[in-house]
């Protein structure tokens, strides 16, 4: 945001692709739609000086996945950019419901790191887990990060959903690749995150942390313990979301009122029973056989 006395004002962020965002200060406001990118901006008309205050109001999604993913890509997008005197740090993975950070002492030792890290020339590492490539092979996923990855209670990893192309998401089996498959005893490669699900064939897309209070339990293997952040490589918006599960668009194009959402809880509910309902008779299966 730049306010300058006089001047329009130029609001910009980032949401999901085709959503609406529409800025308020004070009695002007604008809309806009998030390009395929992610990025939006407003201009605002130029606001004469004034001794009372203004409150700005953003309003998209209220979801806090999408806000903190905004917050990831915000950070990725400037440090890619050349600007190096940026540092970030997250707190998802101390489970708050509330967007304010409640526990405080971890989040200000996650950006003391940074400091020691870039300041202090301290050989520690701040960054969290990067996602360097995602690529399909015989029915899974493959996630190549640049440092091993492992679970925060040593037990399997939870909190990825994998898609095909028609955008509907099931829970995925999360394991490290293994280097040694077939061969006998199990080489983890713990850089490489493997993603497949019996009920997605072909998958394409991923989501990790997707919620507002998530079930993850992915970090970096070092001392640091920096939580893989809240991330995706699907360009499904809300509303796409709507229309993937209802065949349907919303009431109003690009939003989703009280009642589509719980329309489309309803419709996940019955899209998550199939993955109960097929785990039941595998599980039943498997009894019999024994």
């Amino acid at each position: 945001m730049v306010i300058q006395r006089d001047k329009p004002i130029q609001i910009w962020g980032w949401a999901a692709p085709n959503e609406k965002v529409t800025v308020t200060l004070g009695d002007e406001s604008r809309s806009t739609t998030a390009a395929s990118d992610r990025s939006w901006k407003v201009e605002l008309p130029a606001m004469p000086v004034s001794a009372e205050s203004q409150t700005i109001t953003v309003q998209g999604s209220d979801e806090g996945n999408y806000i903190r993913e905004v917050h990831y890509q915000m950070f990725l997008n400037l440090r890619e950019a050349g600007d190096n005197n940026i540092g970030y740090a997250s707190c998802f993975d101390l489970h708050r419901a509330w967007y304010h950070p409640q526990i405080k002492v971890p989040v200000g030792e996650r950006i003391a790191k940074w400091a020691l890290a870039t300041q202090y020339s301290k050989n520690i590492r701040w960054l969290p887990p990067q996602l360097q490539e995602v690529r399909a092979n015989d029915g899974k996923l493959f996630l190549k990060l640049d440092t091993w990855a492992i679970p925060f209670n040593d037990g399997p990893i939870v909190g990825f959903a994998i898609a095909g192309k028609d955008g509907r998401f099931q829970p995925a089996q999360a394991q490290w690749l293994d280097k040694n498959a077939g061969k006998g005893e199990p080489s983890w490669e713990r850089s490489t995150i493997v993603l497949s699900s019996v009920l997605i064939p072909e998958p394409v897309y991923f989501r990790y942390a997707w919620a507002r209070n998530p079930l993850e339990n992915l970090k970096s293997s070092d001392n640091a313990g920096l939580p893989f952040d809240t991330q995706r490589n699907d360009p499904f918006s809300l509303a796409d979301m709507y229309q993937i599960y209802l065949g349907k668009g919303p009431s109003t194009p690009g939003v989703l009122n009280n009642g589509d959402k719980s329309e489309l809880i309803q419709s996940l509910k019955a899209e998550d029973l199939k993955r109960r309902l097929d785990e039941a008779r595998t599980l039943l299966n498997n009894q019999e056989n024994q």
